[in-house]
């Protein structure tokens, strides 16, 4: 995962990433909503509930080579 940040380091343009900025909801959308049918089908109801409705994230955080999502479990979860 570090390699694919450093790598996206040394393409993006200001002008990309501010598409992606704008875009992040949308994208976050797509891989969440086909993401949650398959979760409940293999009895994970309570996984597929948890996923947030909107993107928890940055994207500054998502392309910082050195961040991680935080666990709702704790370190080493």
């Amino acid at each position: 995962m570090a390699r694919a940040r450093n790598d996206l380091e040394d393409v993006i343009t200001p002008t990309l990433r501010r598409h992606l900025r704008e875009r992040l909801p949308q994208i976050y959308d797509q891989a969440r909503r086909p993401t949650m049918d398959p979760l409940r089908r293999h009895g994970e109801r309570a996984a597929a509930d948890a996923l947030p409705g909107t993107c928890p994230y940055r994207l500054a955080d998502l392309l910082r080579h050195d961040w991680l999502p935080s666990s709702r479990h704790g370190p080493g979860s």
